[in-house]
């Protein structure tokens, strides 16, 4: 009877330390995927946060630059194998040439 008990509580202490050492890993995993998720939030705030810098930006830049920008004369200047050329914008059909 001594040798039965014996045997039974060495299985049981044997499952125990299985079970044991499984709630350690899982809870090393668990630490790990909140660190992770800690992670990503910091992440996905500092995301929005620029998001909304930009959309800020652009929707001043619409409402205040745009009327602007479009009342300006732009020039570029092409070179070619023709010469150098002035384009006018917003007036693409005025351009002049020079050869070069």
């Amino acid at each position: 009877v001594v040798a039965t008990e014996s045997t039974g509580s060495s299985g049981i202490n044997a499952e125990y330390g299985q079970i044991t050492d499984s709630i350690e890993a899982l809870s090393a995993k668990l630490n790990e995927s909140i660190e992770r998720l800690r992670n990503l939030e910091r992440n996905k705030k500092a995301l929005e946060e620029d998001i909304a810098v930009k959309t800020n930006s652009l929707n001043i830049d619409q409402s205040q630059c745009l009327r602007l920008r479009k009342t300006l004369v732009w020039r570029r200047v092409l070179r070619s194998a023709q010469g150098t050329c002035r384009v006018t914008y917003p007036y693409d059909n005025i351009m002049t040439c020079h050869k070069a």
